[in-house]
């Protein structure tokens, strides 16, 4: 749904992609530690009407808290 219509848009894709990630993590003492990590790919669209494409990358960043129970 898009707007409250449905979106029945036709996608199609072909020949590869890139991506690139870094992360890193830190203890929080002797029972704990925290991660985190960045991630990004360039994706080329190409939307009609335009002939040209377009960089609507992905870019994602997500972080973890680790608890160490024994």
């Amino acid at each position: 749904m898009t707007g409250g219509v449905p979106d029945n848009t036709r996608l199609a894709t072909h020949g590869w992609t890139g991506w690139v990630a870094a992360g890193a993590g830190w203890p929080l003492g002797k029972g704990a530690s925290f991660a985190a990590e960045a991630f990004y790919s360039p994706l080329l669209v190409r939307r009609q009407p335009q002939e040209t494409a377009q960089n609507d990358g992905l870019f994602n960043v997500r972080a973890l808290l680790r608890f160490h129970i024994r």
